[in-house]
């Protein structure tokens, strides 16, 4: 009986072959789990491109805040009317309302070339001077002082002749001459709103000088002068009471 020795080469072969398989099986499992299992480190594909996104995009610039135009004064154009600086004005202004002159009786005019204005109280001018300063000195009308060397004289409605008072008083002097008169319905008085009236007040009376044309007992016409004194309070609304009359032919 022939004893046959196993075949070396063969059984090496099928160890080798073996081992390959082993390695190729190794190989091709960590191949599929490395491509179906994500990457623990890798960042989430957004974030890079926020990340992009972000740094391209531009810093916004702070807008720019416009500065407000200073408000003018309220009185800034009456200053500009004038033709005086505010301060000027103003100062002016109040001087006046010291001295009883209120809102509606101020309206001042520049006398060009002097360092006065001046504005009207009924039939009167009064007038503001200046120092050198541009500070009132002097409130003034004809010699009258209201206001002077930094002190209030006297209110106004005091010392001058409004414009309401002074319609008044002409009106009740017509009526009061009128009762004088041979022939009243005839008689003619000059207009008011003329220069053919003067109305002046001290600290007791108010004094009304004009004239009168009319007819005598005979028919023929006059001219007389007269002036008629009254007392009177001045307020609005109420009437001056005659003290007497005195008649120049």
């Amino acid at each position: 009986m022939n004893d046959q020795k196993p075949d070396t080469g063969s059984r090496f072969s099928f160890v080798l072959s073996l081992v390959i398989f082993v390695l190729l099986s190794v190989f091709i499992v960590k191949f599929v789990v490395r491509v179906f299992t994500p990457s623990k480190t890798q960042p989430p594909a957004y974030s890079s491109s926020a990340s992009s996104v972000s740094s391209a995009a531009p810093t916004p610039e702070p807008t720019p805040t416009a500065t407000p135009e200073p408000t003018p004064h309220p009185e800034q154009a009456d200053a500009d009317l004038v033709g005086y600086p505010l301060d000027q004005y103003l100062n002016m202004k109040q001087t006046m309302l010291d001295c009883g002159f209120d809102e509606t009786t101020i309206r001042l005019v520049k006398a060009i070339g002097t360092n006065e204005a001046y504005c009207n109280w009924g039939k009167s001018v009064v007038k503001i001077r200046f120092d050198a300063d541009y500070k009132v000195c002097r409130i003034y009308a004809g010699d009258i002082d209201i206001y002077n060397d930094g002190a209030v004289v006297g209110d106004v409605n005091d010392i001058l002749v409004s414009s309401m008072q002074y319609a008044t008083l002409c009106n009740s002097a017509q009526s009061d001459v009128s009762n004088y008169l041979k022939s009243p319905a005839a008689a003619v008085f000059p207009d008011v709103l003329g220069d053919d009236w003067t109305v002046v007040r001290d600290s007791d009376y108010f004094y009304v000088k004009s004239y009168v044309d009319s007819q005598n007992g005979f028919g023929a016409t006059l001219h007389t002068n007269f002036i008629c004194r009254y007392t009177w309070d001045g307020v609005d609304y109420t009437f001056p009471t005659l003290v007497d009359v005195t008649f120049d032919d």
